[in-house]
C-alpha cells in the first residue's frame, strides 16, 4: 500500500481535505468505481472505462499510446510533479553513473584490443582513433545498461504497486496514476540517458586511448587526432537525441508493462522480464530507424569514419621499390616477405681497380613515378661512400617518394663535444645525408632505430625528415612470450638508457645502475631497485665491447637475481667482442638471453646459432615504415 507520506501530497492535489483511510481495501474497492463514475481520475466516462478494459485485457498498445499522449500533454502544459521528478533523476542519473562508466571502460578496450591488432596489420594505425570514436555505439551501450537497471525497476515497482491496487488508490483520490508515476519517469529517463551517454563516451575514448598508448604503443595524440577527424559536433547531436529517444523508449515501455501487470508475485517477474525484453528491441529498432535517418546528414560518424579509413588505405597501400646494399641483402628479403607492396629492386656493386665503387642501377627506367626506398647498412666508414652514392643517385631518377632506412646510425654516440677539439662525427653524418637531393614527392625520409641521443634530430637540414623509430616492440613481444613473465624485471646500465626507454617499458619494475669509469675499469652501482629473486632484463641501445653489461650482471647476481638477460637494438661488437657472452661449460653466470635486432647484418651472421643470442628482427617494423 501507499506510504501515508506517498498519498498525502496526493490528497492536496485533489484539493480534498478530507483523509481517505486506505487500510481498509474493501472500502477502497466500494469506493473505487464510484469515484471513477464521477470523473475524478485521469479520464472521463467511456474514456476511463475503455483505458481500465485495455490495462485489464493488457492491450499494451493501446496503453503506450495513451501513455505517450498524456505524457506529451502534461509536459506541454506545465503540469509536472517536480519534486517526483526530481527524485526519479537522481535514481536514473547520478545513481547510474557508475554502473554504466565501467561497463563504457572496458567495452572501450575490449574495442581497442579488436581493431588496434587488425588496423596494426594493415598500417592503418592513423585511423584507429576515427573508428574508437564512434557515439552510437556508446549510445547503444549505455541504453542496454540504464534498460537493464532502471527499466526493470520501473516495470517491477509499478508492478507491484498494480497488483496490490495502489495505483487504484491514487485514482480514488483523485490523482492522475500517469501524471504522479509515469510523467517523472519518462522525463528523468529522457534526460539524464543523453548525459550518461556523453559520459560513457569520453571514458571509453580515455580507455582505449590509453590502453592502445600502453600495450600496443600507439600514442595518445594519434588516437585523439585520428578521432578529431573523424568525429563532428553533429556527430554528439545526433547521439543526444538518440539517447533521448532510447530513454523515452525504456520508461514508456517499462511503465506500460508495469501498469499492467495481473497476478501477483510470479505476474510482476513476468512483466518485469517482458518490459527489459521489449526495451532492448525497441531500442535496436529505433537505433536502426535514427541511424538510417542520420545516414543522410552530415553528422553520422560511421559514414565519416568508413571515408576515412578508405581514404587512409588509398593513401597508405603505395607500391614500394626496395633498394638494398649487399650486407642487408637477408633483411631486405624480410622485409619484402612481410608485404606483397614491397618489391626488391637490384644494383651492381661493382669496384675499379683502384677501389673506388663502379656503380649501376638496374631498370632505372622503371622507377619513374614510383615510391622507392633504400636500406642500408653504414657497418664501416669504407661501404658510406658508396651508399651515399646510390642515395643522391636514386631521388634524382624522377621518383615520386624516396625514403632512406638506416636501421643503425653508426656516429649516433658521438654527438657531444667535451673539449675544444673534438669532432661531433654524429653531426657530420648527419650533414651528409641532409644533402640528399628532394625526390618529386618532397623531402626524403630517413627512418633510423633507436639513436643513441633524439636531440641529435635538430643535426639534419631541413631537405630530409628523420624518423626515429625503437626495437623495444619487439622485446616486449618476446618478454610476453617468456614463462616467468610475471617476474620480469627491466635494468638500465646508466641514466642515459632509462631516459630513453622507460616510457616504452613504465609496466615493468625497473632497476636503475649507475656507472663510474676509473680508467679502464667500470664499476657498477646499483641506485634504484630490488633484483632478488626476478628474472632482470638490462636494456640499452648498442653494445660496442660489452664490459658495462657483464659488470651489470655481476652486480645483480650478487644481490640475488634468479636469472639476468639483456637486449640491446643495436650489437656492434668489434673485433668479435661478442665472444664474451658465449655460454661455455664452465660460465655458471653466462646471461640466459641476449637479444639484438638486426640492424647489424655482419654481427648477425657471425652470431647465427650461437647461444645465449637471439635475433629480433626489424623487419615488420621496416614494413610498415615505408608505408607511411
Amino acid at each position: 500500500m501507499l506510504a501515508a507520506t506517498q498519498i498525502h501530497p496526493v490528497i492536496n492535489a485533489s484539493k480534498r481535505g478530507s483523509f481517505i483511510n486506505v487500510r481498509n481495501p474493501a472500502k477502497v474497492a466500494s469506493i473505487r468505481f464510484r469515484y471513477l463514475d464521477r470523473g475524478v481520475g485521469y479520464a472521463e466516462g467511456a474514456k476511463t472505462s475503455k483505458l481500465l478494459s485495455s490495462i485489464q485485457k493488457r492491450d499494451h498498445s493501446f496503453v503506450l499510446t495513451q501513455m505517450v499522449t498524456q505524457v506529451v500533454a502534461t509536459t506541454v502544459k506545465g503540469k509536472i510533479h517536480r519534486k517526483n521528478t526530481l527524485q526519479q533523476l537522481e535514481r536514473v542519473g547520478p545513481k547510474s553513473v557508475g554502473v554504466c562508466l565501467l561497463t563504457a571502460a572496458f567495452v572501450g578496450m575490449a574495442f581497442t584490443i579488436q581493431f588496434v591488432r587488425e588496423f596494426t596489420r594493415l598500417g592503418l594505425n592513423r585511423s584507429i582513433g576515427g573508428v574508437l570514436a564512434l557515439a552510437p555505439v556508446a549510445t547503444s551501450i549505455t541504453s542496454i545498461v540504464v534498460a537493464g537497471r532502471i527499466g526493470s525497476a520501473f516495470a517491477a515497482e509499478l508492478g507491484t504497486m498494480q497488483v496490490s491496487e495502489q495505483t487504484d488508490t491514487l485514482r480514488v483520490l483523485g490523482a492522475n496514476p500517469v501524471d504522479y508515476l509515469v510523467t517523472p519517469r519518462v522525463l528523468a529517463s529522457c534526460i539524464a540517458l543523453p548525459l550518461l551517454t556523453l559520459m560513457c563516451f569520453t571514458l571509453g575514448m580515455v580507455s582505449s586511448a590509453f590502453l592502445a598508448d600502453s600495450v600496443y604503443g600507439i600514442s595518445i595524440n594519434i588516437i585523439l587526432d585520428s578521432a578529431q577527424r573523424a568525429l563532428r559536433g553533429w556527430d554528439i547531436i545526433s547521439a543526444m537525441i538518440k539517447s533521448a529517444v532510447f530513454g523515452l523508449i525504456i520508461s514508456i515501455v517499462s511503465c506500460a508493462w508495469g501498469v499492467t501487470t495481473m497476478g501477483g508475485a510470479k505476474g510482476v517477474g513476468e512483466s518485469t522480464t517482458s518490459a527489459v525484453v521489449v526495451s532492448l528491441v525497441g531500442i535496436f529498432i529505433a537505433d536502426f530507424a535514427l541511424s538510417c535517418c542520420f545516414f543522410q546528414g552530415a553528422g553520422d560518424t560511421l559514414k565519416n569514419c568508413i571515408s576515412v579509413c578508405l581514404r587512409e588505405m588509398e593513401r597508405s597501400k603505395k607500391k614500394v621499390l626496395l633498394f638494398y646494399c649487399v650486407e642487408a641483402e637477408e633483411l631486405a628479403r624480410k622485409v619484402a616477405a612481410q608485404s606483397n607492396l614491397i618489391q626488391l629492386q637490384s644494383i651492381n656493386w661493382r669496384s675499379f681497380a683502384d677501389g673506388f665503387p663502379n656503380l649501376f642501377i638496374k631498370n632505372a627506367h622503371d622507377i619513374r613515378g614510383q615510391h622507392v626506398a633504400f636500406l642500408g647498412s653504414f657497418s664501416s666508414p669504407s661501404v658510406i661512400f658508396e651508399q651515399l652514392s646510390v642515395i643522391y643517385a636514386l631521388p634524382m631518377l624522377f621518383c615520386a617518394s624516396f625514403s632512406v632506412v638506416l636501421p643503425f646510425f653508426p656516429t649516433g654516440s658521438f654527438e657531444r663535444i667535451e673539449e675544444e677539439g673534438d669532432v661531433a662525427t654524429a653531426f657530420t653524418l648527419a650533414r651528409m645525408l641532409s644533402n640528399t637531393p628532394i625526390s618529386r614527392g618532397g623531402p626524403t625520409s630517413l627512418v633510423i632505430y633507436d639513436i643513441h641521443a633524439l636531440q641529435e634530430r635538430f643535426y639534419f637540414g631541413d631537405s630530409i625528415l628523420p624518423v626515429f623509430e625503437s626495437g623495444i616492440p619487439l622485446l616486449k613481444e618476446r618478454l610476453q612470450q617468456l614463462p616467468e613473465s610475471d617476474k620480469i624485471v627491466v635494468a638500465f646500465p646508466d641514466d642515459g638508457a632509462w631516459k630513453r626507454f622507460h616510457k616504452l617499458l613504465d609496466h615493468f619494475p625497473m632497476i636503475i645502475c649507475n656507472k663510474v669509469r676509473e680508467g679502464d675499469k667500470r664499476i657498477v652501482r646499483i641506485k634504484e631497485g630490488n633484483p632478488a629473486g626476478c628474472h632482470v632484463v638490462i636494456v640499452d641501445d648498442l653494445v660496442q665491447s660489452g664490459g658495462t653489461l657483464i659488470e651489470c650482471q655481476k652486480v645483480l647476481a650478487a644481490q640475488g637475481a634468479a636469472k639476468v638477460s639483456a637486449y640491446v637494438t643495436h650489437g656492434v661488437f668489434p673485433n668479435k667482442s661478442w665472444e664474451r657472452f658465449v655460454h661455455k661449460n664452465d660460465n655458471g653466470k653466462a646471461f640466459t638471453h641476449f637479444w639484438i635486432s638486426d640492424s647489424c647484418p655482419l654481427t648477425v651472421e657471425a652470431i647465427s646459432g650461437k647461444a645465449p643470442f637471439e635475433v629480433l628482427s626489424l623487419a615488420k617494423s621496416i614494413s610498415d615504415a615505408l608505408q607511411i
